[in-house]
């Protein structure tokens, strides 16, 4: 069999042609194109791991975040829980201090009217028991409420001890003028006896002088005043006994009422 050197080498070259063809026109572009989308691909999957990494930071900083919010969250409502509690409190004491205030001022209130209703009572008793007091003495015993205020006084400064009439006679000593304080106005026997008494029980010279003041608060009374000493007798304790014994059984009343 015999070859034909010149279809062989022709043969040869259109190989090589094709070859070189399929290389540049296929093969490369098919290459590159194989190698660009390897590369889209490779880019893509980083961009998307990219992403799930970003993806878990932007997670895990909101979880941090939504943690921050509930912790302030309960601690606000523990500040707004305890400055409630501060708060009821406060007002509690406030009005138990503004009960207390206004339970004084009514108690105070109470006792003042009770006092002024006493006092009124009293100054009325004192009245009556004077105009009554005049009339039955000058009726019956044929006395006089002066007479009698300063012979009770008179038996009150005798009975002091030695010591209270020492103390007495020092003040009333060292005195120009002793003032004496009377319900009524005294006549000139009375002065005069019981001027004399006192010069003779305390020893008071001649030149200590007396000055009489009429003061109705005394209640038919007469006392002896030089300063911070004093002797004196009056109705006092008889109407404060009798107003005692009245406030007990108008409280009794009261009660009596409520019931």
């Amino acid at each position: 069999m015999q070859i034909d050197l010149f279809t062989l080498i022709a043969q040869i070259l259109n190989l090589l042609i094709l070859l070189f063809l399929l290389r540049k026109f296929l093969y490369l572009p098919v290459l590159k194109a194989v190698s660009a989308r390897q590369k889209f691909i490779a880019e893509e999957i980083e961009n998307a791991e990219n992403a799930r990494k970003r993806a878990m930071a932007a997670e895990k900083k909101s979880l941090s975040q939504a943690q921050k919010l509930e912790a302030q969250k309960q601690a606000i409502l523990e500040r707004a829980h305890k400055d409630a509690l501060e708060l009821s409190a406060k007002l509690k004491a406030d009005a138990d201090a503004e009960y207390q205030l206004r339970r004084r001022q009514f108690s105070d209130r109470i006792v003042a009217e009770e006092k002024n209703f006493d006092l009124s009572v009293q100054k009325a008793v004192a009245q009556y028991f004077v105009q009554f007091a005049h009339k039955a003495l000058a009726q019956i015993a044929d006395a006089d409420l002066n007479a009698a205020a300063v012979s009770q006084l008179m038996r009150r400064v005798a009975a002091l001890s030695g010591e209270e009439q020492q103390q007495y006679a020092y003040a009333f000593q060292s005195k120009k003028q002793v003032e004496i304080q009377t319900a009524l106005m005294l006549d000139d026997n009375l002065k005069a006896q019981f001027e004399n008494f006192l010069r003779e029980t305390w020893n008071l010279s001649q030149k200590v002088s007396f000055k009489y003041v009429v003061k109705p608060d005394l209640i038919c009374g007469i006392c002896i005043v030089a300063e911070e000493q004093l002797v004196a007798w009056n109705f006092e304790n008889y109407l404060q006994e009798f107003r005692q014994n009245m406030h007990k059984s108008i409280s009794q009343l009261l009660v009596r009422g409520e019931k």
